[in-house]
């Protein structure tokens, strides 16, 4: 059984898609740090959480 919401592309894909390209046209790769990574993510996640149709998914320990 899969994790909801996979095999498509959805709003969450498009979001963390241009952060990536965004990201690609401020750092060169090796310059790239996970602090920029995550600071990005972060940056979007109020978007990324209000996404029509997203899903939370809970994963259990």
């Amino acid at each position: 059984m899969g994790l909801p919401g996979t095999g498509t592309n959805d709003g969450g894909d498009i979001i963390t898609t241009q952060i990536g390209i965004d990201l690609s046209h401020r750092i060169a790769p090796d310059e790239l740090s996970s602090n920029d990574i995550d600071y990005a993510i972060r940056a979007k996640l109020l978007d990324l959480y209000l996404t029509p149709g997203a899903v939370q998914v809970k994963l259990r320990k």
